[in-house]
């Protein structure tokens, strides 16, 4: 029977690797579905390895446009080898007043435009268990540090998203209960979404490398929505632990966080990002917020609008079935294999979910 299983399993990642489904779009509820299982966690007593899978990257369209232009000049670390660069990443640590733990993935802190510094990670990274209502009375401690340093940590109080806006653009952002003598490199959150075509720089480490951070330099590929984009970049590099890891522009300000990967219905797989501009806009720390004008700073930026339907939910559904069974989680696979089926009869979405439920019920 575990035979069995491990190869359900293979097979439910390779159907989720290969991307022949889902078009996922950011900042939309369901687009959180098809984002919640990727990348690694630690739950309890071990990490939560959510697969990832890797794609040959896909050329940047040549009529796309360049980006902000009215940036700040660079930081001079920039011109560096990326070996010598500032730590910026983080990682997660907390303890549930119920004992449970969740350990790993990343995490990284942010300078509004109020001056005031917020640490940020993705929703799903936390649990999609935790009542974001009361959140901030569950834990015992959360703690974000430096990867290969623990004891380069920051600790965090409150939530500063209200849950609706958390759990559509999956994403946390906290107070931190010690202002000053920042662990890490602190950039700031850049007011302005990505730009189809501009270069961008991924902070992060796989789950399995023991190293304090790898910077992975990319393209941003198209506009998802008002509030997230996808990007590639060149490197096949495991993406278990990428959740929640900040991706800097050209002048080093945050200008995304990583969310795990989508498919395309033409079968490319990208990677997905929310705009650092969107976070700040739904903080709910005083003065954070910026003028009105963000969604017309997305359309600008992007070579063409998205639009959701039906056949993409199911898709995005099924991914994520697909995703918790590669994970071994197979309760939460079955939810979701049932909720393709009951909310999208007659689709084949709900034909292949039938199957997988088949295949992972024993007789």
């Amino acid at each position: 029977m575990q035979s069995r299983k491990d190869n359900i399993r293979s097979l439910a990642f390779n159907i989720w690797a290969i991307g022949a489904r889902g078009k996922a779009l950011a900042g939309r509820p369901w687009a959180l579905l098809a984002l919640a299982a990727c990348c690694g966690l630690l739950v309890s007593a071990g990490p939560r390895a959510f697969a990832a899978a890797d794609a040959p990257v896909a050329a940047p369209p040549a009529e796309a446009p360049a980006g902000p232009t009215t940036l700040p000049a660079a930081p001079a670390w920039m011109a560096q080898p990326t070996a010598q660069w500032p730590q910026v990443l983080l990682e997660p640590d907390i303890l549930f007043k119920d004992k449970t733990k969740v350990q790993g993935a990343s995490g990284f802190l942010m300078r509004l435009p109020n001056k005031v510094v917020v640490a940020a990670t993705a929703r799903h990274v936390i649990g999609e268990q935790v009542n974001l209502e009361t959140f901030d009375a569950s834990f015992t401690s959360f703690f974000m540090h430096a990867p290969a340093a623990a004891g380069k940590k920051v600790g965090l109080r409150k939530l500063v998203l209200k849950p609706g806006d958390a759990k559509a653009l999956d994403a946390v952002l906290m107070t931190v209960t010690t202002p000053g003598n920042w662990p890490v490199e602190v950039r700031p959150a850049r007011a302005t979404p990505a730009a189809v075509g501009e270069t961008v720089y991924l902070l992060a480490v796989p789950d399995d490398e023991h190293s304090a951070q790898n910077v992975y330099k990319g393209v941003v590929q198209r506009r998802e929505g008002d509030s997230g984009f996808a990007y590639d970049f060149a490197d096949h590099a495991e993406q278990r632990g990428f959740s929640g890891a900040p991706i800097l522009d050209a002048q080093g300000n945050i200008v995304g966080m990583h969310l795990g990967s989508i498919s395309s219905t033409d079968g490319k797989t990208f990677r997905h990002a929310v705009d650092a501009s969107a976070l700040v806009n739904a903080c709910t720390v005083p003065g954070a917020a910026q003028a009105p004008g963000h969604a017309a700073a997305a359309a600008a930026a992007t070579d063409a609008p998205s639009s959701s339907g039906p056949k993409e939910s199911a898709h995005a559904l099924l991914n994520l079935g697909d995703m918790y069974l590669a994970a071994k989680r197979e309760d939460l696979a079955v939810k979701q294999y049932h909720k393709v089926i009951d909310q999208y009869p007659g689709t084949p979405e709900a034909a292949k979910a039938q199957e997988l439920l088949a295949m992972i019920t024993p007789p």
